[in-house]
């Protein structure tokens, strides 16, 4: 019975499962027949979540995922989200001992099937404290060939000059695309520029995303979002607008609390008018 509907019918009944709370039942599906199989792995297993838990070291989520792809490496097929998170503390990456398990965790991942990357740091202090082993894996995950989604907090803008030009959204907090930090040797840089739809700024530090040369393109730009933690960062919005207005669909702008549009002002100014594309404000 199983194999007489559309692959379509059976992905969406698995979609109607959540992966944490009816973890039961997709373990079910997934025996009930080879059909099933892929279908409800493909949604145990879709997200990761690396985070420094304080456990003993066989329960924390890098032990775990390592010891999940040792003895099963045909499951990395199905990891397409992996997110990277320091939520105790700072310098969970910055760590060099005991780290063995978090590098032979990713080393195992099959970045060709990853679609979504987040990588929230909680340190704002210099990247290239980071062990470079570290930085070389993180930066063959934004390399990936069908990277659509890439989410940094507190971490150099540099890594966006080598992430794949399939990327169509990027989340930037606390991010600088002109750091001093530089990379390790083996990012290479893209041939080709990233195309955007989508684009989300919260305390970005310069304006090099309009800048020629930046090889990221926001002329197709369908929806943005900036949340101005400085003044000075609306002397920049009206640069990115004139870019996208003709392919912006919505605008989320919180400014900045204290800035009054009374100031006179010091950068260039944009007439709302030229966004004729613009559906949600």
């Amino acid at each position: 019975m199983p194999g007489q509907l559309p692959n379509e019918l059976l992905s969406y009944i698995a979609t109607l499962l959540d992966a944490e709370t009816d973890l039961f039942t997709l373990q079910n599906l997934a025996l009930a027949s080879s059909v099933f199989l892929p279908i409800a792995y493909g949604r145990i297993f879709y997200h990761f979540h690396l985070y420094d838990k304080e456990a003993p070291t066989a329960r924390t989520p890098e032990f775990r995922l390592f010891n999940l792809l040792k003895s099963s490496p045909r499951l990395a097929q199905y990891i397409k989200r992996l997110s990277i998170e320091e939520i105790r503390g700072p310098y969970w990456l910055t760590r060099t001992e005991g780290h063995e398990y978090f590098l032979n965790a990713l080393r195992l991942l099959d970045v060709d099937v990853l679609q979504s990357f987040s990588l929230h740091r909680m340190d704002s202090s210099s990247w290239n404290r980071v062990p470079s082993e570290t930085t070389r894996e993180i930066l063959r995950i934004c390399q990936a060939p069908n990277l659509i989604d890439i989410d940094l907090w507190e971490v150099p803008g540099t890594f966006l000059r080598v992430c794949s030009p399939s990327v169509k959204i990027i989340r930037l907090h606390h991010t600088s695309i002109h750091s001093r930090d530089q990379l390790v040797p083996g990012g290479v840089k893209r041939t080709s520029p990233i195309v955007l739809k989508s684009l989300v700024l919260q305390d970005w530090n310069d304006d090099a995303l309009v800048e020629e040369g930046s090889q990221i393109s926001l002329t197709a730009l369908e929806h943005l979002q900036i949340q101005a933690l400085r003044a000075e960062f609306h002397l920049r919005v009206p640069k990115i607008l004139r870019l996208c207005s003709r392919t912006l669909k919505s605008l989320n702008f919180k400014p900045f609390p204290m800035y009054s549009f009374f100031e006179s002002s010091r950068g260039e100014s944009f007439s709302m008018h030229y966004l004729i594309t613009l559906t949600d404000a």
